[in-house]
């Protein structure tokens, strides 16, 4: 049971951080937007190799409005699997696993993971195929970086993806046991 302490430890600390991080930029954001109507130069945001700075392609306030916001889906999602995962270890007790509520958790830390990799990666792709028209250069390539390296698999969007997914038939495994658990309870 140690080592469940330190889990819990861990995902509460980055819990707070990452509420922290939420919700200071959601402060930056719109005091700059409202207010400065230009990104200040220690502002740097990073999605995918796509950089939002004073310096970057983003100086418009409607194309910053729309980098904020899939930012801001990125990171809710994110926030909300850490959010599940958090319920999830604090519920589990020697007794009570196998629960409803655990595979409830489990389903929704699955979905977040996959939501948000999918909303990072297609908003990746949408981001900058409109550069390159708005640009005039309707030859360039559009990609998405879709690396396959033995040094950063976390930061594979494959990987993230199976690890929701693992979420997921996680979820569908705690289902199982959960009704073979309730038809235990009832036989004598």
């Amino acid at each position: 049971m140690r080592v469940l302490q330190i889990l819990k430890t861990l995902i509460n600390f980055l819990f707070i951080i990452y509420t922290l991080v939420y919700i200071s930029m959601i402060f930056l954001c719109i005091y700059f937007l409202c207010f400065e109507h230009e990104i200040p130069s220690f502002l740097n945001i990073k999605i995918n190799n796509l950089r939002i700075s004073h310096t970057s392609e983003i100086t418009e306030t409607g194309k910053a409005i729309s980098f904020f916001i899939t930012y801001f889906i990125v990171l809710s999602l994110t926030l909300g699997s850490l959010f599940f995962l958090r319920k999830f270890v604090h519920d589990i007790k020697p007794r009570n696993i196998f629960t409803k509520k655990q595979t409830h958790y489990l389903k929704r830390i699955g979905q977040c993971i996959v939501g948000a990799t999918l909303a990072k990666f297609i908003f990746t792709i949408l981001w900058r195929l409109y550069f390159n028209i708005t640009n005039g250069d309707l030859s360039a390539e559009v990609y998405a970086e879709l690396g396959f390296g033995a040094t950063d698999l976390f930061g594979n969007e494959f990987f993230i993806i199976c690890i929701g997914l693992f979420f997921l038939f996680l979820a569908k495994l705690f289902s199982i046991a959960q009704r073979q658990k309730e038809e235990n309870e009832l036989t004598i």
